[in-house]
């Protein structure tokens, strides 16, 4: 009898594991590495899932080689006017900025932060809530700022999705990203209160593009938004310290989770 319920047991098992096949997230090694002096980004052409209009969640790892000086700014990601998220010099102080353009005008988060240094890896999130307008900024998982801004949609444009540069600077050079980035996640939800968890494998609800950059280029959502890789962007190894455990089978993927108070 024994025997019998442990056929049975393992052939339930079995089933469950061919209709809801496990997903498993391997170890992240890699790393992009843009460099200003190349002129060096990751582009994607305009889609329709690409151009949010309403509520957004973008999020990512950064690690600078070089801090913004006078009239320029490290574009971390966005769609030029449409949507930035950016480290910047502004007078006497660095800031980041979070901006989307509602009517025509740049409507935008600006939060000064001259503490962030070259070879320090950190985690930025900036949320938009297109329905009051607000935008809140989280830096390495603690919420640091929010902006209550104009409500309404965003302009819709057909700019393609850019990590690492904006052409819409001042000049050729001063606008590129120096340094690494790793694990670009774009949402269209924008809810600071839901528990965002970056083991993100691309099959979560509102995910329209979850870069991994582990060596490769390919979007881990459906849509598959692989990047193009402008003015021979090299990978690097050098990543953010990883959990020793968590998302799922393999241990060492970056985990982070948000909880809004």
């Amino acid at each position: 009898m024994k025997r019998f319920l442990f056929i049975m047991v393992s052939l339930f098992a079995i089933g469950l594991a061919i209709i809801f096949p496990p997903v498993v997230l391997a170890v992240n090694t890699y790393s992009i590495d843009l460099e200003t002096a190349d002129d060096s980004f990751l582009s994607r052409a305009d889609a329709v899932p690409l151009s949010i209009t309403g509520d957004y969640t973008i999020e990512l790892w950064f690690n600078l080689e070089s801090l913004p000086t006078s009239g320029d700014q490290r574009v971390l990601a966005g769609k030029n006017d449409e949507m930035r998220l950016s480290y910047r010099l502004n007078g006497a102080n660095r800031e980041f900025i979070c901006a989307t353009l509602v009517g025509g005008a740049e409507r935008s988060l600006l939060y000064t932060d001259n503490t962030i240094t070259t070879a320090t890896w950190y985690h930025i999130r900036c949320v938009r809530d297109s329905d009051t307008g607000e935008f809140t900024l989280y830096l390495d998982n603690v919420m640091v700022d929010t902006e209550a801004e104009t409500s309404g949609a965003g302009t819709d444009s057909a700019n393609a999705f850019i990590i690492g540069y904006t052409d819409t600077g001042s000049g050729a050079g001063l606008d590129y990203f120096d340094g690494q980035i790793d694990e670009v996640r774009w949402w269209n939800t924008g809810s600071s209160t839901v528990a965002y968890d970056a083991c993100a494998a691309g099959t979560e609800s509102g995910a329209v593009g979850v870069w991994h950059l582990d060596n490769v280029l390919t979007d881990a959502t459906a849509n598959a938004f692989t990047l193009t890789n402008n003015n021979s962007a090299t990978f690097s190894t050098s990543v953010p310290t990883p959990l020793t455990s968590g998302c799922g089978a393999v241990a060492g993927r970056r985990r982070i989770i948000y909880f809004s108070s």
